[in-house]
Formats: C-alpha cells, sequence, structure tokens
C-alpha cells in the first residue's frame, strides 16, 4: 500500500481533499491528512511515506512548507515531494534543486485539476522516476503552462514569477 501524508494548513481545504481522496476510492493508497508540520515530522518518523503533498504557507510561517522540506532532506528522508500552494510566484529554482520535489501545483487550480497532478505524481512514484533532475522538467513544462519564466532574477535581484510546480485508508488531524 503507498502512505500519502498531506500536510495542509488550510481546514477547509484539508477537508475538501480528504473528502475527494475518499471519493476516488484507491485501491492501494492510504492518505493521513495534517495541518501542523509538527505533526507531520512526527509521522515521518514513524511511518513509511511514499509522497509528500505539502502546503508551503502556514499561518505562523509564510514560508514553512520549504523550511520543513529542506530541514526533512538535510536529515537525510528523500521521500518524493509534491508543492501545493497559493503562491507559486514565490518558489524559486533554488528552493527546490535537489529536494526531490516532482511538481508544484498551484492552488488556483480546480480541485479535479489538482487531484489529477497528484495522480500524476503518484504515478512517477510507482514507476520510480522521482529522483534526479525530471522534476526540474516538470517545472520548466509548467512555466510553459502559465506562461511564467522558471528561476529567473530580474536585475534588481527580485525573483520573477515563478511556477510553483481509490482511497481506503484515511487519518486526520482537523
Amino acid at each position: 500500500m503507498k502512505r500519502i501524508l498531506f500536510i495542509e494548513g488550510d481546514d477547509s481545504l484539508r477537508r475538501l481533499y480528504w473528502r475527494l481522496f475518499e471519493r476516488k476510492q484507491y485501491a492501494d493508497v492510504s492518505v493521513e491528512f495534517t495541518g501542523d508540520i509538527n505533526i507531520a515530522r512526527e509521522s515521518l518518523q514513524t511511518t513509511p511515506f511514499q509522497l509528500i503533498v505539502l502546503d508551503i504557507r502556514f499561518a505562523h510561517d509564510q514560508r514553512a512548507g520549504l523550511t520543513f522540506l529542506r530541514e526533512l532532506r538535510d536529515s537525510g528522508n528523500n521521500v518524493p515531494a509534491v508543492i501545493y500552494t497559493g503562491v507559486p510566484e514565490q518558489i524559486l529554482r533554488e528552493d527546490l534543486e535537489g529536494r526531490n520535489c516532482i511538481t508544484v501545483i498551484p492552488k488556483s487550480l480546480t480541485s479535479d485539476e489538482v487531484m489529477q497532478r497528484i495522480d500524476e505524481a503518484i504515478f512517477l512514484v510507482d514507476a520510480g522516476m522521482t529522483e534526479g533532475s525530471e522534476h526540474l522538467d516538470l517545472l520548466e513544462s509548467m512555466a510553459v503552462q502559465f506562461n511564467m519564466e522558471v528561476g529567473e532574477e530580474t536585475e534588481d535581484g527580485e525573483s520573477k514569477d515563478t511556477p510553483g510546480i481509490a482511497g481506503a485508508e484515511f487519518r486526520s488531524e482537523f
């Protein structure tokens, strides 16, 4: 069974995606939902996950998700991650490079589009295609789709807009 850790700071979005995962009725996927980075950290120490879906903004820290991802990688945990964010323009290529991020999903997409992107990420995990630099190719293709440039800076050093790149069992902390 594949285990997914879905870390989302917004209670209503967490509930929405819990219901969407439940409706899809994956036969071999278990999803744990949390809105707390500390609970996510504890879960990762006790449960082997195959994928993390991670929001980057939390009430207490606007980049908590990226900080958490960096800490996770620095500790040797290389579980593939999907960044799910309402502020993809705040993510720089350097934030993701070498961090085993499959893609960044903007919250501006419809819930069906988000679920399709998560399904694609699950496929990549199943196919063993999460290591290396292919995530940067996905990031580049998203840039084309959203007419954005990736990982570049303006002359004054500011970041240009960059894109962020059948449920059987569910646990949640709402």
